[in-house]
């Protein structure tokens, strides 16, 4: 059987996928924060994990960044479906997307050696 998490680390794996995606698209966070009624610094606390993702911002979060509620909430370490399903974006976006996540991946390894 997995590893038990904890309601932290939970919260702070959908904070950094929700951070990642947001970043990706290339959306800033303070327009994030203003789709949703909320702080920057509120928003910064559901990225950072310091505060829950509640299902009813992230179904407006999934929405508004065209991303797989999926995503956020699984352990699914590459988003290939997420960018696949991203039908509202165009196919040149959707490739763009793919492989800024794809260096971003290669820069990682780069640093683990």
């Amino acid at each position: 059987m997995g590893e038990k998490m904890d309601n932290t680390s939970v919260d702070k794996q959908i904070g950094e996928r929700l951070r990642k995606w947001r970043e990706m698209t290339g959306m800033e966070r303070k327009k994030l924060a203003g789709i949703l009624h909320i702080s920057d610094d509120a928003m910064y606390r559901i990225e950072s994990g310091a505060t829950g993702l509640s299902p009813d911002y992230a179904y407006i979060l999934a929405n508004e960044l065209d991303c797989d509620m999926n995503y956020i909430y699984s352990k699914e370490d590459v988003p290939y479906r997420t960018i696949e399903m991203s039908r509202g974006l165009p196919a040149e976006k959707r490739m763009a997307l793919m492989l800024r996540y794809c260096l971003d991946i290669l820069e990682n390894k780069r640093g683990d050696e």
